[in-house]
């Protein structure tokens, strides 16, 4: 069966800093919010008002000195990191092409741009403007340099910006006399080491000395240096598993991702000392630093107290009361068709025997899958359920293979790291199932089959660090014969790197199929390579994305390739293509297909849409279909539901593609159809008139409109041109709102923009704005992820109807990932589990009440003084009244 998943890529025993440059292609950039920053004896502060969410470009200023303002105004440069002395000076750092260094705004030149360095004085004049420019991408890595940090030591008159660059091991110190601006050099704190040392963690001046105070990163523990200002050590502590926590690698995980966020030096109670913690411990050291007569230091702990880690105080969860909402009955979808009772339901994916026979795997609700075997013409011969699968939580059926007779094989695997699998063979001829006993491999992806019961595997092993890609071959018995395993790619046309499907040819190859090279590898039965065949070659167009292969009996391969124009490819012996087409209904609407294309014996094309099995002709047209048909007026495979301000229902049906409309006391109201050629995405946005948009699949912020009575009206442009643009309609007003990637804004019929919305209530940026809910009155609720950069919590916010800022309620963890909040203007609802949460216009909790079969919502009805649930299995919606 195609399993489609996402590669995961890990990389082994990394450095801190390497680990964070890494990490830093993979998510989104960080942005950078209003930040103050305060003088070490609370003088001074120096507030940074961004002017762009990625530090680019100027931002506002404005410092105080004893509560009054000393100055303010726009600089060009945005400070990423500052430090404010007592006597105002001013030093940090900026990106003028934000911190990833490919963000450059209009009007700027391409590339990295640079990293500059300032120093202000008390007066906001600057001492100093250096620009150091950046390179090119690096590997996986940021552009360099990148400041790890600042040492502002006003003691000693002296700036340090620590810097990194990819291409080079270790940081570079820039050194400044923070009086002057002049630069004191460039110092490698590494450099004079007689030890193997890694990243820097943190650092602080040592008051009342010359000294910094170093925390080097150990992976599992800490080395702390004392270094004086030529970078010479003067004092060194190792404490070599202070991070470990043997026996709970997550725990101990949390805990170096603390340790990398903020570091063990704790901030200094008095001069000529400093603190540490030591984490094992659970204490906080204290060590004094005093000249030791020589011209040189002495360090010697002098206290040691009992310290909590405040990363380790758990937050209690909100209280939430249960207390159920009056049930106000239900509405059900009376003249709504259900899913026809059939066989051919829930088709996970297909195979077919010698004779032509159809094998399908078919989910079922307790869990238990079935195998079913039926004939072309759709007589059952027998269903086989899956015992093997019961109660399994921690495994799934991935696979499984036509091994000869009526015999398929199939694999029972385990998910998560180190996970194995169990392989059986299913006979039709009498129903039973035997397990291959001492069959031992990793993880199976995919299973192909000889008619003599052999068979062989594709594995994935899923370790801490790695993923070990494999091909098993196993004789009747289940024995394994030969294996290739490499989880390292030296570009050996052999070596096995990202494959996503494997078959057995007429001839007795084995074919595995790869996306990341976009060519299938052929290997004979006792596995040794034989060849490669270039699909880009061979198809004479650069393939999208191929993901499966079969077997044609008469020889040759067919090719699904996702994405691609046409996906299927079918091809003789030596790859030449022979046939290629998209699979249609004979309308010429195309459908989401499970697993590919078959042939059988006789030529013919099999596939499903998840529903029914479906016989293609020659071109890839659906000629025969075994169960039930796709019916307009039946509801199957029911995507997204929606109510709109006057509680009219929408519901999209994703196999007909069609939108069913009913009104608020459940009568049908119409059906919006789609053309055929109408490629859609199933999101449903109401307008409150009793039209209703639906998303496309292929064109970016535009929408297919059905009138209220489901004519179809043409495609239109909701959205401002963002990817992912989540959009919802202002009660009575004609108007929208449009969340994208950073802010939310309110556009009018015409297409103006009459506001947008770019931070939260509480000041900071609107980062990752997920989705939105509008309420009766037109107030708003605007979910948005939690910071990259710091961590932060999810958030819901609140604005009026007009756009200005309310409240921003920030989420416990208990709340989950990222629920969809529903708004009626005085509470917030949450789905969270079971469970729905009520909060208060405050954030504070209300209650919790547990609705029973919920399949969608819940939504918010009667003019936000009901909330409805639907049961997708009853076609019902739940009433309850609103607090």
């Amino acid at each position: 069966m195609r399993r489609i998943a996402a590669q995961l890529a890990r990389i082994a025993a990394l450095s801190l800093l390497g680990t964070r440059f890494a990490a830093a292609m993979m998510l989104a950039p960080p942005v950078l919010n209003p930040t103050t920053y305060t003088s070490a004896v609370g003088r001074c502060t120096l507030s940074v008002e961004p002017s762009d969410l990625y530090g680019r470009g100027s931002a506002l200023y404005r410092l105080t000195r004893d509560g009054e303002t000393a100055w303010s105004g726009e600089r060009p440069f945005t400070l990423w990191e500052a430090g404010v002395a007592d006597d105002g000076t001013v030093a940090g750092y900026a990106y003028t092409h934000g911190w990833d260094g490919w963000r450059h705004k209009d009007g700027q030149e391409s590339g990295a741009g640079a990293l500059q360095i300032v120093i202000l004085s008390p007066e906001g004049e600057e001492r100093l403007s250096e620009s150091v420019p950046r390179g090119d991408f690096y590997f996986d890595e940021l552009p360099g340099p990148v400041a790890n940090g600042i040492i502002f030591d006003t003691e000693n008159d002296r700036f340090v910006a620590r810097l990194r660059d990819p291409r080079e091991e270790g940081e570079r110190w820039h050194v400044y006399q923070l009086s002057t601006g002049k630069s004191l050099g460039i110092l490698d704190p590494s450099e004079k080491l007689s030890v193997q040392v890694h990243g820097i963690v943190a650092t602080a001046p040592v008051a009342g000395t010359p000294l910094t105070l170093v925390h080097w990163w150990g992976y599992i523990g800490a080395r702390f240096m004392v270094m004086d200002a030529e970078m010479n050590p003067v004092w060194s502590l190792n404490l070599d598993r202070d991070y470990a926590i043997p026996g709970d690698e997550a725990a101990e995980n949390r805990l170096r991702q603390r340790i990398e966020k903020r570091g063990a030096i704790l901030p200094a109670r008095a001069s000529s000392q400093f603190d540490l913690h030591f984490v094992a411990d659970k204490k906080r050291v204290t060590f004094s630093v005093r000249p030791d007569g020589k011209g040189g230091w002495a360090v010697a702990e002098i206290a040691r107290e009992d310290y909590e880690d405040p990363g380790e105080a758990a937050v209690p969860p909100p209280v939430f009361p249960d207390r159920a909402l009056p049930d106000l009955g239900q509405v059900s979808l009376g003249t709504a068709v259900p899913a026809a009772a059939t066989p051919f339901r829930n088709i996970g994916g297909l195979e077919l025997d010698g004779q032509g026979r159809i094998c399908f795997l078919r989910s079922e609700p307790d869990g238990v899958p079935a195998l079913v075997l039926v004939d072309t013409n759709g007589a059952v011969r027998r269903e086989i359920p899956i015992e093997l699968m019961r109660g399994r939580t921690n495994a799934e059926f991935s696979a499984f293979a036509w091994i000869g007779g009526e015999r398929f094989v199939f694999a029972i695997s385990g998910k998560g790291t180190g996970a194995r699998a169990a392989c059986a063979a299913a006979d039709f001829a009498t129903g039973a199932v035997t397990i291959f006993e001492g069959l031992d491999c990793p993880r199976v992806e995919q299973l192909a089959g000889y008619p003599d019961g052999g068979f062989v595997a594709l594995t994935k092993d899923f370790r801490k660090y790695t993923i070990t890609d494999g091909l098993y071959g196993f004789d009747a018995a289940g024995r394994t014969e030969w294996k290739i395993e490499k989880s390292g790619y030296r570009g050996e046309p052999g070596e096995l790197l990202s494959p996503q499907d494997v078959t057995v040819d007429a001839s007795g190859r084995i074919a595995v199929i790869s996306t990341i090279r976009r060519n299938i590898q052929f290997y004979g039965r006792d596995g040794k390579f034989l060849h490669l065949l270039n699909l880009s070659n061979a198809w004479g167009r650069v393939p999208n994305y191929p993901t499966d292969v079969a077997a044609d009996p008469g020889g040759g391969l067919i090719a699904y390739d996702f994405g691609g124009k046409p996906c299927i490819v079918r091809m003789d012996d030596e790859g030449a293509v022979v046939a290629q087409f998209d699979p249609a209904y004979p309308d010429g609407r195309k459908f989401a297909f499970h697993d590919g294309v078959r042939i059988s014996p006789d030529g013919r094309y099999w596939t499903s849409d998840g529903h029914a099995l479906l016989r293609l002709d020659e071109s890839g047209v659906v000629d025969r279909v075994l169960g039930a048909a796709m019916d307009y007026d039946r509801l199957e495979d029911i995507g997204r539901v929606a109510l709109d301000s006057e509680d009219r229902i929408f519901i999209f049906s994703g196999r007909s593609r069609a939108v069913h409309v009913f009104n608020p006391d459940g009568t049908r109201a119409c059906i919006g159809r789609p053309d055929p050629g109408d490629q859609v995405a199933g999101d449903l946005v109401p307008t409150g008139k009793g039209d209703v948009f639906l998303s496309s699949a292929e064109r970016r912020s535009e929408y297919l409109h059905f009138s209220e009575s489901g004519e179809r009206l043409g495609i239109e442009k909701l959205g401002l041109g963002g990817y992912g643009e989540n959009i919802a309609f202002q009660p009575g007003t004609g108007d929208r709102w449009v969340v994208g990637h950073y802010d939310v804004t309110l556009v009018s019929p015409s297409g103006a923009v009459l506001r947008a919305i770019s931070k939260r209530p509480d000041g900071s940026w609107l980062e990752n704005p997920d989705t939105l809910s509008v309420a009766p009155d037109g107030s708003i609720a605007v979910a948005a992820r939690g910071s990259h950069r710091d961590g932060g919590p999810n958030t819901i916010n609140l604005y009026t109807a007009a756009g200005d800022p309310v409240r921003t309620i920030p989420l416990s963890e208990s709340e989950g990932y990222m629920p969809l909040p529903v708004w009626n203007g005085r509470h917030l609802f949450l789905r969270v589990g079971d469970d729905i949460h009520v909060l208060d216009a405050a954030g504070q909790p209300v209650q919790k009440f547990k609705p029973g079969a919920c399949s969608h919502g819940p939504f918010v009805a009667a003019q936000g003084h009901e909330v409805w649930v639907f049961d997708e299995g009853a076609l019902t919606f739940r009433r309850y009244r609103a607090p």
